[in-house]
This record gives C-alpha cells, structure tokens and sequence, in this order.
C-alpha cells in the first residue's frame, strides 16, 4: 500500500512539470501544471498523516496473533458444545462470526438456535444455523444483498450475515436493553431461551476477556 502512494504522488508531480513544460499545451499548461502541483502537495500531507497514524509492523503481528488466539478460543467452545459437527465447521463458523461486529452474541445465539447445525430446520420452518425465516426477512436479505434464495441459509457464512442483518434490526427496535433484542430475534419464545443465550454470552465473555 505504501509503495502504490509512493508511485501515485510521483506520478503526479512529474505530469504536472511535464504539462508546465509542455510546447504543445502552451498557456493551458502552466494552469494544468499548477493544478497538479497542488494536488500532489495535498496527496503528500496526506501520505504522511497516513504513515503517522498507520500501524506498525509489531502493532499488526501483535494484533493478528490476538485474533488468531481468539478464533482458537472461540472454535474450542463451539466444538464441544456441539457433538454434530467437525472441529473444521467450528472453525468456519466462529471465522465467520468474527466478520461481524458482534461475534460473541451471534455464537451465544447459534449454540441454542441451531446447535451449530448448518442444515438446521425447525418445525416451523426457520433455516440455517441463525434459524431465519425466509418468509418474512426474504426481500430484506434480497435487498441487502445477503441472499438470494432460500437455500442459500444453509450456507454458513450467508447464515450468519443473515442472522447479524436480522440482529441489527432488533437493535433499532430495542436499544442497548439485550433481552428487547433477543425477545424480538426469537419472537414469542421460551423465556428460556434468552436466559440460556444470556448464560452462552456472560460465558464467552469470561473466556475471551483475557484474549
């Protein structure tokens, strides 16, 4: 990245001299070149406020072997809380619940929607690994440009965007209250099923919190 902003402020300081000294362009060079002569100034303030700011070699090997502690973490509590799949869709399932800005909640969901069962189907006719009905969230997910068909939630990775999609949207209907949002996720459910997501968050909570 930083050798492609090199190359571009370059680039253009030489095209703006080029245009100044150009014979052909004449009197709209000098105006052309002195365009590209403030452009390229500004180009290099911002180069360097993005060096200033830009993490450091020891910042991002840090940060990655942070990530990677946790996504072993989190695979380890996915896999043995569920005897149904294998130690590889465990992995795949918390890679993709960490794409979401809230990956804690949506495995505390998934453990007690599905038990991180891809090819889930409740008796009433929820789908994938979040349980999403298709009937009533199939034009959002469409909109949202999540999922196609309905099929398509038995794909990990499109469940889970699909289960974080609906989540969000429970946000705006509850706010910060968690039992609002999960009220809302699981409709009219047992209440035990909320105390039991609360339990699976408050847990990963602890687990993860040193991570």
């Amino acid at each position: 990245m930083k050798k492609i902003r090199d190359w571009s402020i370059k680039l253009w300081w030489w095209f703006g001299r080029f245009l100044y000294h150009s014979k052909v362009l004449k009197g709209i060079g000098l105006g052309l070149a002195l365009f590209f002569v403030v452009y390229s100034i500004a180009q290099i303030a911002q180069h360097i406020q993005w060096l200033k700011n830009a993490p450091t070699r020891q910042e991002r090997e840090k940060a990655q072997q942070k990530a990677d502690n946790l996504e072993k973490v989190l695979t380890k509590w996915v896999y043995t809380h569920s005897d149904r799949i294998s130690e590889k869709t465990s992995r795949l399932i918390v890679q993709s619940a960490m794409r979401t800005d809230k990956p804690l909640l949506i495995l505390s969901v998934v453990a007690v929607e599905s038990e991180f069962v891809p090819t889930a189907v409740s008796n009433k006719g929820a789908k994938g690994l979040t349980q999403v009905m298709w009937k009533t969230w199939s034009e959002s997910l469409k909109k949202a440009n999540i999922a196609k068909e309905e099929r398509e939630l038995f794909d990990i990775d499109v469940s889970i965007r699909a289960g974080n999609f609906v989540l969000d949207d429970c946000f705006k209907q509850g706010g910060d209250d968690i039992s609002k949002v999960l009220q809302c996720y699981l409709g009219k459910g047992e209440g035990w099923y909320k105390n039991r997501i609360t339990e699976n968050l408050a847990n990963l909570y602890l687990i993860t919190r040193e991570r």
